[in-house]
């Protein structure tokens, strides 16, 4: 079986070099709104290389903005709250490039129910 090598610097295609998220929530724990939740948080990614075709193709780092609200059994969250125009992928085959386009601006609600 052979083995790789990859050095210190060695960078994979397709795969951002680094990449955070950050969340928090409060949910006011007494008075007339007990229950009630916000929270928010931010998606970090830095750009990444495309694979293999030279020269290499590169699609930039982007940050989103996300929030939530709840009131038990209620939530309403909102993705990428500034409607940010990313990219999440870059493929390239026979001398074009196909990009993927991040999510806009998504608003989703949900209601838990327990038996």
């Amino acid at each position: 079986m052979a083995s790789v090598t990859l050095s210190a610097r060695s960078h994979c295609y397709g795969v951002p070099r680094n990449a955070a998220c950050l969340w928090n929530t409060y949910e006011f724990q007494q008075g007339d709104i007990k229950g009630l939740k916000f929270g928010g948080g931010v998606t970090l990614r830095d750009g990444q290389l495309a694979c293999c075709d030279m020269p290499a193709y590169s699609i930039p780092g982007y940050a989103t903005v996300d929030l939530l609200a709840a009131y038990s059994p209620v939530q309403l969250n909102v993705n990428n709250l500034l409607d940010k125009n990313y990219y999440t992928g870059l493929n390239t085959q026979f001398n074009s490039a196909y990009l993927d386009f991040g999510m806009p601006r998504t608003f989703m609600g949900s209601i838990g129910v327990q038996f």
